[in-house]
């Protein structure tokens, strides 16, 4: 059995081995059964509000179920073997489920211990009787009453018969007394107990039982009076007026723990605990709304589930009718918190499950932003170089959350300085225990700072100002630096891997905080680390000094050095950086071109050397003709390759210079440059013709400007513009098929014509895509071998598809491909040949 999460009452009862009825009492061995009532009791009192099951694991135990209704109320002494301890609400009279149901208040998992009747004057509690229902009685569950008893059997049951009992008729008090026949004592206005078990039906005084120490241990109860004894099936009893005690109360009878367990009569059992199916087990509700809780009963006969919702706040759905199939109910009124839910069932016969097992949770996330307090580690005030630093931006569910941290640079706890960044890593929340701090936490390097009090402050935001949904808040504190061992230092110069063409060197720095600075260490070494045999190593003992010359006694190619902050305390982090000396100029030359070159367009290449920086940017000239002058082709270009446009019956000569890294330059050659051509279209050997039927055809350079190579079928684009030669508008009046561009023909080696796609053919601009039949090195180029045919009237259906050139192509597996070259409008067509045509929708907003 669950407990209940209405309350956890497990201790209050404690019982021994196969003791239906008894309570262990901090002052003794015995108790009234009042006192072992007095959790039902207190709940009538309250107005049937409660009740109580209270049950120990391995005990044969005792429950108590108080069912009401507008016209009776019932309580019933119950047993069962369990494994915890609960309280149970009682649901309250006419309660309405879903709107269709009304129902009373029901203790699950009834098991019936009967208090039975005994032939002298009172009711006995006799292990063995039977149910006592009467003639004239209500039928249902009858406390203790049997024909000649102290109370007649006729008015005896709970709730319904003429002669004073709950339910408000002649004799009784409505709604209030428990238990009082006809022409028996009322009992005391002020305390319903008294008379609940035992009255005088003269009128006389109420009576108590005591317990006495030399009462006999047998399998049934015993309980002792004064005046009278007898047995009465199988009991012990004794009675007697005992007005000498008013601290006792009427009816009060006492047991003693018995060695086996009394009868046990089962009249019903409850049905199988429902399965909670959504949400899942810690689901969060982002947007700070409620949360729909949904369930599927798991006996045929449920009729209504309750929800139940415990956290910062309460939730209780009631009881909600259902099918088979389950219902779904929404919370109402909780905040943003973390919730755990259960449910339970209620079937036809009004028997109750147990609660759903285990403890669902759900989260409701808050909509507002909001910033954890801040923790230190260490805390302040402290001397250390690292301090972690802890807040979180909650909220929202975490989505669209960020974080900044700062501290000031003023030393007096305000805002008057600078703000020193600390990284968030790239979050805004953290875990937030303290031995975590160092791998979790945001790091502060405290040493930039100055000692003194430093304020922090951190920034939470939510949103963004262009959406509109922006928010923000502001947590501030402070933190003391005690002093420590001075900052890192800042290189200023030489800068990482910078090279110079002198032997003479200004070293600069910067450290970050200077008011802990009382000297600095300097080294120079060709050791990556500058203190292993240093070349230099000074002590600056100047702290305001920022700068040193140094002349080298010959060229380094590779050095390195170390600048770093100290005081009493200790230094700082060293700060390296790594230079070179090259004074050498380095060598280029662009590379022989043949003698003739029998098209206007042609590729220069050129390159260079150097022994230490390396090269960084060529220049390369050219002049038409031995006698014209030299004109810059290209300047401070990284390339070593490029397509020079030249006329026809020119000459051409060509140089190039280099220059490195510590900025010293090479010469251009002299007189004649490095290499020259001319150019002579005629005197091209005569060649093959693919297709005599096109009258004109031109030779293409293809060239690879980048240093990757480029594959077999790779496409590339030929365009023609008008600052091409040939113009666009040329090429476009010299196509004659009657539709324009159908006999531009593209071949490799004037042997094999290749599928090309034309997406584009105006006057203004010719764009034909086309495949790569052979790889191209890096910075390299085809020249010759490709060629576009053209000036044919007769030219129709070229191999223009778009997937014969543009990757990935398809097969007979392709349900659609899209290629995206409309150009303009909203359509995407297939060209799969599925007609999986689509429509572009623009959508804004995320």
């Amino acid at each position: 059995m669950s407990r209940d999460p209405l309350g956890d009452v497990e201790g209050l009862y404690q019982y021994g081995q196969n003791n239906p009825v008894n309570r262990i009492d901090p002052h003794g061995t015995w108790s009234s059964l009042t006192n072992w009532l007095g959790y039902v009791g207190s709940g009538i009192k309250d107005g049937l509000k409660n009740a109580a099951i209270v049950t120990k694991q391995t005990y044969q135990s005792v429950s108590v179920q108080v069912k009401s209704t507008p016209k009776s109320t019932q309580i019933s002494v119950s047993t069962k073997t369990v494994t915890s301890v609960r309280a149970t609400p009682l649901e309250g009279v006419g309660k309405t489920v879903g709107g269709l149901l009304s129902l009373p208040g029901q203790i699950q998992d009834i098991k019936r211990f009967v208090f039975g009747g005994g032939t002298k004057q009172e009711a006995a509690a006799t292990a063995g009787t039977a149910i006592g229902a009467f003639a004239g009685a209500r039928a249902g569950l009858v406390l203790g009453a049997a024909i000649g008893s102290v109370v007649p059997g006729v008015g005896t049951v709970i709730g319904g018969v003429a002669g004073g009992i709950i339910g408000g008729v002649a004799g009784g008090i409505a709604g209030y007394y428990i238990g009082n026949a006809a022409g028996s004592k009322l009992p005391d206005a002020n305390d319903p107990w008294k008379g609940l078990i035992h009255t005088d039906p003269a009128g006389g005084p109420s009576y108590s039982s005591r317990p006495t120490n030399n009462a006999p241990s047998t399998q049934n109860k015993t309980y002792n009076d004064q005046s009278s004894s007898g047995t009465g099936g199988g009991s012990q009893y004794n009675n007697s007026e005992s007005p000498s005690n008013p601290n006792q109360n009427a009816g009060d009878l006492y047991y003693r723990q018995q060695s086996a367990p009394g009868p046990v009569q089962t009249f019903g059992s409850s049905p199988n605990r429902p399965i909670p199916v959504s949400p899942g087990d810690w689901y969060v509700q982002r947007d700070g709304g409620q949360v729909t809780l949904c369930a599927l009963p798991q006996s045929a006969n449920v009729i209504a589930l309750n929800f139940y919702v415990e956290g910062a706040n309460l939730w209780d759905s009631g009881w909600v009718a259902t099918g088979t199939d389950g219902i779904c109910v929404q919370t109402q009124g909780l905040g943003w918190y973390t919730f755990g839910w259960r449910v339970r069932a209620l079937d036809s016969n009004y028997n109750i499950s147990d609660w759903s097992d285990p403890l669902r949770h759900f989260s409701i996330d808050s909509q507002q932003i909001t910033l954890h307090d801040f923790q230190f580690v260490p805390s302040s005030p402290s001397a250390s170089d690292e301090v972690n630093v802890y807040t979180c931006a909650d909220g929202f569910g975490g989505i669209g959350n960020g974080l900044y941290i700062y501290a000031n640079t003023a030393t007096d706890g305000s805002a008057s300085g600078d703000w020193y960044w600390i990284d968030p890593k790239g979050t805004f929340c953290y875990d937030p225990d303290p031995a975590n701090a160092a791998n979790a936490w945001p790091q502060w390097h405290t040493r930039a700072l100055a000692d003194g009090t430093h304020l922090i402050r951190a920034i939470g935001f939510h949103g963004s100002k262009d959406q509109g949904n922006y928010q923000e808040v502001v947590k501030e504190t402070t933190f003391t630096l005690l002093r420590r061992r001075p900052s890192n230092v800042q290189i200023v110069s030489p800068q990482q891997d910078q090279w110079f063409n002198s032997r003479t060197v200004n070293f600069q720095w910067q450290p970050e905080e200077t008011g802990r600075v009382q000297y600095f260490l300097f080294d120079v070494s060709t050791n990556s680390d500058p203190t292993v045999n240093p070349i230099i190593h000074q002590q600056f003992n100047d702290a305001a000094m920022r700068s040193y010359s140094v002349t080298f006694a010959q060229d380094y190619s590779s050095l390195y050095w170390g600048i770093q902050a100290c005081n009493e305390i200790g230094c700082g982090d060293r700060a390296t950086g790594h230079f070179g000396i090259d004074r050498t100029a380095p060598n280029a030359t662009v590379t022989a071109l043949p003698t003739t070159t029998y098209e206007v367009n042609f590729p220069v290449r050129w390159s260079g050397t150097d022994n230490a920086s390396g090269i960084v940017a060529y220049d390369v000239q050219y002049r038409d003709g031995l006698n014209g002058s030299w004109l810059y082709w290209k300047t401070n270009t990284t390339a070593t390759v490029g397509t020079f446009t030249g006329e026809d019956l020119h000459t051409y000569y060509f140089r190039a210079r280099a220059r490195d890294r510590s900025n010293n330059e090479g010469p251009f050659a002299e007189p004649y440059g490095d290499t020259s051509t001319r150019v002579d279209i005629n005197a091209r050997p005569v060649d093959a013709w693919w297709n005599s039927a096109y009258a004109s055809k031109r030779n293409l350079l293809i060239q690879n400007n980048d240093g990757a190579g480029l594959s077999t079928g790779h496409p590339v684009l030929l365009r023609f513009d008008a600052s091409t030669n040939p113009t666009a508008a040329s090429l476009y009046n010299a196509s004659r098929a009657s539709s324009k561009g159908d006999d531009f023909r593209i071949v490799y080696n004037n042997q094999t014509e290749l599928s090309r796609y034309i997406p584009v053919f105006t006057p203004q601009q010719i764009d034909i895509w086309f495949d790569l039949q052979a790889p191209i090195g890096g910075l390299d180029s085809a020249v010759s071998l490709y060629q576009l045919y053209y000036d044919n009237a007769a030219a129709v259906n070229p191999p223009a598809s778009i997937d014969d050139v543009m990757p990935p192509g398809k097969d007979a597996n392709t349900v659609g491909l899209w290629h995206f070259n409309e150009g303009a409008g909203t359509t995407v067509n297939d060209s799969s040949g599925n007609n999986q045509h689509a429509t572009i929708q623009t959508t804004s907003g995320g």
